[in-house]
């Protein structure tokens, strides 16, 4: 960085942008450091269906998520679900995949101008929830529902 800096007094051409160097040094940068609550969780062979709640502070988010990905009038079970592409929720920063074998897959993007000048200011979190141990009861036609569960953020990226 300091190199860069000395470049840009002699060369104007590799000059930094001033928002780049600020929004870069010294900056409290927002955290993840309690787990996502998923309430109301509500999976049938057919559909799914839950609330998202990000409690951290300044990222403080609640939206609903619902997805149909079965037809289960073509006798489609649990196992049949294949990985593909997320689902938005109503908070289009947050999406969810129903993977194969019972993996509920989270991500949420975020804005924090400690990553840099925008467009380079947004980030996104990935969580996950394995539910495989109720999925017998959902695969036989049962639903599986929760009022609460603690989704563990488990990567980052910007």
């Amino acid at each position: 960085m300091l190199l860069l800096l000395l470049l840009s007094l002699f060369h104007p051409a590799t000059s930094i942008p001033v928002s780049a160097v600020a929004a870069t040094s010294d900056c409290p940068s927002k955290t993840f450091d309690m787990p996502w609550t998923i309430t109301n969780f509500a999976l049938t062979p057919s559909s799914i269906r839950f609330n998202f709640i990000d409690r951290n502070d300044q990222l403080q988010l609640k939206t609903t998520c619902y997805g149909t990905f079965i037809d289960a009038n073509v006798g489609g079970s649990i196992s049949q679900i294949e990985n593909g592409e997320y689902i938005q929720c109503m908070d289009e920063d947050v999406a969810f995949q129903m993977r194969k074998g019972g993996v509920l897959m989270i991500e949420r993007a975020y804005e924090d101008s400690c990553l840099g000048p925008p467009p380079y200011n947004r980030g996104i979190a990935f969580g996950r929830y394995n539910v495989v141990s109720t999925l017998p009861s959902c695969a036989a036609g049962g639903p599986i529902e929760h009022d609460h569960i603690f989704v563990t953020i488990t990567a980052m990226a910007s």
